[in-house]
Parts: structure tokens; C-alpha cells; sequence
């Protein structure tokens, strides 16, 4: 029989126990239920490890060889999805969603700021705080979108939650303009950094093709990388998962579990906020040219007996997470004390917000409540042969914060 063709794949995955070691890398190779993944990038099997080791016994002659012994297991694959939002309007009621559920297993925590979107209600709205028909249903540091693009007044950027007391909406930022009667509040689902939990959830995956089909038990996230966040891309996201243990089964192909097919947009139309920290007054980067996200994951995976005669680890935890973001925008001019320049040596605390796409359903955004200048002062670069300045903030836990682990979220992603 020949070989086919290896576009042709699925790939599903589903939790697994509750993290102890017991229950890491169940052993079953049930996928009901499963989510299926939009995936854009194929997953190939070369990542899986199992090494014959040498015995290292000692022989007679000059070439004898003596059987080896089989190894553990272990590795990882990797895979890709778009940035799409939320997939659907989230003006109405919000839903986790099949992206929102991947990115909070990497990330800690995935949460809906609301379980319904509202709307403002009256005249009496300001830039910093909505009055709205819902009364204290969103949650102190999730993310919302106010309005609708154009609108002149929240223009459909995105904005950070301080506290929802009864139909008093205040936000850690303003708005462009005020909201008016029955401008649409969005909802949003927010991922979040965990700040005091270190637990991970395993998860076991099934890759299929028309061939080789491998199901890997006690997966674990390794590193998440975010592409496609300067003007006119297009997002994604590169996940690498890591495996405890795996094995090849058949099972029906092709799966006709079905998929998210939601559309991604480029990024356009958002806006970058950069304030300091406390301060809710609007200071929008009018001229931002390009920027980029680097998230070093820190999950270290942990030996154990486990289940299986070949399984090494029987665990993960969460290490700290480094976050950080680099903005390039345009210089301004001859000044003694430039902007960045001055500000960097000042090193105050900031809140970072950037919307990235803020059409229905498509949108997705960046929030770095409170973050700090890192690495080179900013000086100026020659970039496209236009001077231009770069800078780079790290993300902090936000320790002012007290309310929630979400709350005090030193990074947090939007979908809505």
C-alpha cells in the first residue's frame, strides 16, 4: 500500500485528570468528546522521543554488541492556529471558545469578563466610567470593547475593567469620547497569567492521518509564541505541547468531529495605549509601525512513577512567566529630553493596552496592566530608512491589585 497524502490530518485533544500524578497520562485511549483543532500547520510525529539507550556491559571481542535498553518517552510537537477573536459578536451572550480554552491551558486562567455583553443606558456616561443596563456583572480586570468603530466616542477600542458596582462601570482607562445611550458594552473572554497557582491540568491529544495516527498522554504546555502583530498581518499563534507518553492507535478517519472555522482579520483599526501606571487619562501611540510580543513560558515538567513502564514524568508546574513587548514608532523631532529617552530613565510603573482588531468577533487585544522599561534606553533607529525609536516593557503582577488572581494578571489576551 502506498503512502498518503500527509496534508490530510486532524487533530483533537481533551483534558486529562487533574494534574496528580496518578491521573497524569491516563491510560485510555478514549477521545469522546474531544475538541478538534483548527490547525494550520501540519503536526509531524519526528518530535517524539524514545532513545535506545546503550547497556555499556563489557564484551570480549573488539565489535560485539549487546542489546540496548529502551528508553522513556517523552518530547514534543507543535502546531498552529489563527488569531481569529472570539469567532463570534460578543455584544450578547460570551462563551468560552475553542481558542480562549487552548490559550488559557498555556497561560494559566481563561475566563468571560461577562457572561452577557450590555449596553450604556442613559446620558450620564463619561470616558472613564459607563453607565449600563447590566448592574455589577463584569468582572475587576477583565476586558471589554466599548462602542462600535467610527463612533466618535469609544470607537470600539478596547479598555481593562477596575470594578463594576451596580450599573457604575469604571475602566483603568479612558476612552476617546463618552458613550451615549445604548452604545454596545462588549464582553470579551480574557486570558490571563495565573499570579499564585503553579498546578497543571494534562491534556491528551490525537494526531491523525490517513496513515500513522498517535494518541500522547499527559501533554503539557511548553511555549507559546504569537506572530503577525504589525500593522496589516495576520496573527497566529505557534503552540509546542509537551509528551509524557504516546502510542499509535487506529481510529476513524477522517474525524468527523467538527471545527471552529472562524476567520482571522490583519491587524488594523485598534489602538496602543500607553499610560502611566494610576493615571486614566487617554495617551494613544499615533504612530506605531511595528511591534512584537516574546512570552517565555515557564513550565518545568516533573519525573514520577506514573502509569505506564516507559513514562518519565508524572507532572508539570508554572514557573514565572517573562512577558515582554517591543513598540517601534516614529521619532519626533529634535528635543533635549525626548520622550522615551527621559521617561526610561524615570522608569515608573505603566499600563500597556493594545487593541489589535476590534471588528465583531475578530477582535483580540493585549493588556499589560502595570509593566516597566526594559533592555536598551531608547535612542533612535533607522528603520525602512525613516528614523524611528524602539522600546521594550516587561510585564509585572499588578500587586496593587488584591481582588482577584485576575485582577492582578500581569498579562492578559482578549478575544472578542
Amino acid at each position: 500500500m502506498t503512502a498518503c497524502s500527509a496534508k490530510l490530518q486532524a487533530l483533537l485533544y481533551k483534558t486529562e485528570g487533574s494534574g496528580t500524578d496518578a491521573d497524569w497520562a491516563e491510560v485510555s485511549t478514549d477521545m469522546s468528546g474531544a475538541v478538534r483543532l483548527p490547525h494550520t500547520d501540519l503536526v509531524t510525529f519526528d518530535g517524539l522521543e524514545q532513545e535506545m539507550l546503550e547497556a555499556g556491559r563489557v564484551v570480549q571481542y573488539l565489535n560485539e554488541t549487546t542489546p540496548g535498553i529502551p528508553g522513556p518517552q517523552g518530547g514534543s510537537f507543535g502546531f498552529s492556529v489563527l488569531l481569529t477573536g472570539h469567532g463570534t459578536a460578543t455584544s450578547g451572550a460570551t462563551a468560552a471558545s475553542v481558542l480562549g480554552d487552548l490559550l488559557g491551558w498555556f497561560l494559566g486562567g481563561n475566563t468571560v469578563t461577562a457572561a452577557n455583553g450590555t449596553t450604556v443606558s442613559g446620558g450620564g456616561s463619561t470616558t472613564t466610567n459607563l453607565t449600563t443596563v447590566a448592574s455589577a456583572t463584569f468582572a475587576a480586570g477583565g476586558l471589554i470593547r466599548g462602542g462600535l468603530k467610527g463612533d466618535g466616542r469609544c470607537d470600539g477600542q478596547w479598555n481593562i475593567v477596575d470594578s463594576h458596582v451596580l450599573t457604575d462601570l469604571l475602566c483603568e482607562l479612558a476612552f476617546a469620547g463618552s458613550a451615549a445611550n445604548a452604545d454596545v458594552v462588549h464582553s470579551a473572554e480574557t486570558i490571563y497569567l495565573l499570579e499564585s497557582t503553579c498546578a497543571v491540568v494534562p491534556k491528551r491529544f490525537l494526531a491523525q492521518t490517513a496513515d500513522i495516527q498517535m494518541v500522547m498522554h499527559g501533554c503539557f504546555p511548553m511555549s507559546i509564541a504569537i506572530t503577525g502583530t504589525n500593522p496589516g498581518e495576520v496573527p497566529r499563534i505557534n503552540f509546542t505541547v509537551g509528551v509524557s507518553k504516546f502510542e499509535p492507535v487506529s481510529q476513524t478517519f477522517p474525524n468527523t468531529t467538527s471545527v471552529d472555522t472562524y476567520t482571522a482579520a490583519p491587524v488594523a483599526a485598534g489602538s496602543v495605549v500607553l499610560q502611566d501606571y494610576g493615571t486614566t487619562t487617554r495617551a494613544v501611540l499615533g504612530t506605531l509601525r511595528s511591534c512584537s510580543i516574546n512570552i517565555q513560558l515557564g513550565i518545568t515538567p516533573v519525573p514520577g512513577l506514573g502509569n505506564y513502564t516507559d513514562q518519565k514524568f508524572a507532572g508539570a508546574k508554572r514557573q514565572p512567566t517573562a512577558v515582554t513587548v517591543t513598540l517601534t514608532i516614529d521619532a519626533n523631532g529634535p528635543s533635549a529630553s525626548p520622550t522615551y529617552y527621559a521617561d526610561w530613565l524615570t522608569n515608573g510603573a505603566k499600563t500597556l493596552l493594545i487593541g489589535f482588531q476590534v471588528a465583531a468577533g475578530k477582535s483580540w487585544a493585549l493588556a499589560l496592566p502595570c509593566c516597566y522599561y526594559t533592555g536598551k534606553r531608547p535612542t533612535q533607529v533607522a528603520v525602512d530608512d525613516l528614523n524611528r525609536v524602539t522600546f521594550t516593557l516587561k510585564a509585572s503582577t499588578d500587586v496593587a491589585e488584591s481582588s482577584s488572581e485576575l485582577a492582578r494578571s500581569a498579562m492578559k489576551l482578549g478575544l472578542a
